[in-house]
């Protein structure tokens, strides 16, 4: 794989924050497996990323882990529980803990509640821009989560 601007791709990891309650909803299920034409909405995005060819690709787990699990079975998908729901940036902290500690590269971070995310769309992130729309995930020396933006980091958001 390689860059719009003809240079080697860089590792891929994409992670998928799937453990909220999805509580505005006012449903009982988490707001991932709610399901737009027979699928759930995490399922739409899981197979829209696969068209780029990630490394590794993780999803977080929490409200009804086990029923999101059973929902995303038979792709290759590697989970990370967040058992306390405390945002997107702990979120993010817990896939790179469990699933990304020794992974080194380029990491796109998504909602698990966008099904209509096209992969054209992500192909153009990835690809396009010389890498100036490029997210990394990386670790500080309190070993919080920073998101670096062209180089220069700053506290997640």
């Amino acid at each position: 794989m390689s860059t719009a601007s003809g240079s080697a791709a860089r590792p891929l990891a994409v992670v998928i924050l799937a453990a909220g309650q999805g509580t505005r909803m006012k449903s009982a299920h988490a707001k991932v497996l709610h399901e737009l034409g027979g699928r759930p909405l995490v399922r739409h995005v899981l197979e829209t990323v696969r068209v780029l060819a990630a490394d590794r690709t993780v999803l977080v787990i929490g409200h009804q882990a086990d029923a999101v699990r059973a929902a995303c079975s038979g792709l290759d998908v590697a989970f990370a529980l967040q058992a306390e729901q405390r945002g997107t940036g702990h979120a993010t902290t817990i896939a790179r803990d469990a699933c990304l500690s020794d992974f080194s590269g380029d990491v796109l971070i998504l909602y698990g509640d966008v099904p209509l995310l096209r992969a054209e769309t992500l192909m153009r992130l990835i690809h396009g821009s010389s890498g100036r729309m490029r997210r990394k995930l990386v670790r500080n020396q309190s070993s919080s989560t920073v998101l670096a933006r062209n180089g220069i980091a700053s506290p997640a958001e």
